[in-house]
């Protein structure tokens, strides 16, 4: 995102989690 980078990376690790 940009603005909420807390929020993106937080997404970002949720979805390395559910993809391993």
């Amino acid at each position: 995102g940009g603005e909420v980078p807390v929020a993106e990376m937080f997404g970002t690790f949720a979805l390395s989690v559910g993809a391993a």
